[in-house]
């Protein structure tokens, strides 16, 4: 009666820890490029990020699109700071210190799908 039974993620369970490790690692990877941008360059490229992550929010149907939308106004944001002389430090240890975070947070997310894949592949 008392027997353990090994259970297995669900198909959803996978699919959204497949979708959140890639994501994860696609973003904090961007963040990490976006770091090394500066000068006027990186105000354009940070506005463009602005403009872009505001339209995705405002116009997204689903909360996971709102919040990708705000990830995406959040990075513009801090490439912009990290490209002005007088913050550009601080700003720039934060954008790196997201990014890392992020990549870390993804290669664990990528890490459970690989290892539920399997799980489920064996039974």
């Amino acid at each position: 009666m008392n027997d353990l039974i090994p259970t297995t993620p669900s198909t959803h369970d996978l699919v959204k820890s497949g979708t959140k490790g890639v994501a994860a690692l696609v973003v904090g990877g961007a963040l990490l490029l976006l770091r090394g941008f500066g000068g006027i360059f990186g105000i354009v490229v940070g506005g463009a990020l602005v403009v872009f992550g505001s339209t995705v929010s405002a116009k997204a149907d689903t909360t996971d699109d709102r919040v990708g939308g705000l990830v995406s106004t959040a990075a513009g944001a801090l490439t912009i700071l990290a490209s002005l002389p007088v913050v550009g430090g601080i700003a720039s240890f934060f954008m790196g210190l997201g990014g890392f975070s992020l990549a870390v947070y993804g290669g664990v997310e990528v890490f459970r799908f690989i290892r539920g894949a399997r799980r489920r592949k064996r039974l």
